[in-house]
């Protein structure tokens, strides 16, 4: 018997929510020798660490990191660098594992030899209604460039990684587009993706106190700098990639900087808006030249290229907002 699995979980301020994923884990009746957990705990200033410790001592494969707060990318490294599995899981404090689906997989992952990531469907779980996210409708096998030609999905909890096909850590200091950067970097390269029809993880967006839901200026102008800085790296990585990769890498580009666009105009000022746009002018992004497959995406992209109805749209949301 061998390790199969490390779960990789960053932690901070989590104390109402990790017993439960915890619970999703440890209830799936996996025999603990082919399973670790490795949570990392990134300054939290709450009792997530106490609940931590209590499940430790009850099971002998978890393993508690502690590091001063340097954000999730800086704490999955960590948990990377600690995981002894031949795959790794990426799970988040606040979100829970379908234990049916741990247990199947679990029982797959001992036969395989060529498959480097498997990757499976998800749900959306809000405060009002849960969401289906039925990506793949049948088993296939597929390339790295193929998944994202078909699907681009560069969330990290849908993936289950083989270890030794991850080349490149996240990148640290960034906790926006740092799973996308990552994913680009490792999936992409991939030869041998399993995708499945089944549901195996549950996405929380109830957690009032999750980072990303902050909308304070300065996390959003945090997230606003993380944006541009992963554009950077992947402009500069574009020069070197092979003709299938840079295409891949172009329209992710296309996406994240319309994605961008489309948040300045919602939730920032016009002097971020005037920052942002300097930059991509400079780097060529800017006005967006290609399309995506998403209408309505390229229908914002659209207006979104005449940089007069950007600030028009800003400056009737802070008037909407002061009423």
């Amino acid at each position: 018997m061998y390790m199969l699995i490390s779960f990789v979980i960053p932690l901070y301020n989590c104390e109402a929510l990790i017993g439960r994923c915890l619970d999703s884990i440890f209830s799936s009746d996996v025999d603990t020798g082919l399973f670790e957990v490795v949570i990392v705990d990134d300054g939290s200033r709450d009792g997530s660490v106490a609940v931590v410790r209590d499940y430790a001592r009850k099971h002998s494969n978890i393993t508690l990191v502690c590091q001063r707060n340097a954000g999730a990318s800086a704490a999955r490294n960590a948990g990377l660098r600690r995981a002894g599995g031949r795959y790794v899981w990426f799970a988040d404090a606040d979100d829970h594992i379908a234990s049916k689906f741990f247990q199947a997989i679990i029982a797959r992952l001992g036969k395989e030899e060529n498959t480097e990531m498997f990757s499976f469907n998800y749900q959306e779980v809000m405060t009002d209604k849960v969401i289906d996210r039925q990506l793949f409708s049948r088993e296939d096998n597929m390339t790295g460039v193929q998944y994202y030609q078909r699907y681009a999905n560069s969330y990290l909890w849908n993936k289950i990684m083989r270890r030794d096909m991850i080349r490149h850590e996240f990148l640290d200091g960034t906790k926006n587009l740092e799973d996308l950067y990552f994913c680009l970097q490792n999936v992409l390269v991939c030869h041998h993706i399993t995708v499945l029809p089944l549901c195996g993880y549950y996405y929380d967006h109830t957690n009032a106190t999750s980072t990303s839901l902050d909308q304070s200026l300065a996390n959003l102008e945090k997230r606003s700098d993380d944006t541009l800085t992963i554009q950077r790296c992947i402009l500069t990585d574009i020069v070197s990639l092979p003709a299938d990769l840079q295409a891949v890498y172009r329209s992710i580009l296309t996406e994240t900087t319309a994605g961008h666009l489309y948040s300045l105009l919602c939730y920032y000022p016009v002097r971020r808006l005037r920052f942002v746009l300097k930059k991509y002018r400079q780097w060529h992004l800017y006005p967006i030249v290609s399309r995506t497959c998403n209408k309505r995406m390229n229908l914002f992209i659209r207006l979104a290229n005449h940089q007069w109805l950007l600030y028009l749209g800003i400056i009737i949301k802070n008037i909407i907002r002061r009423r």
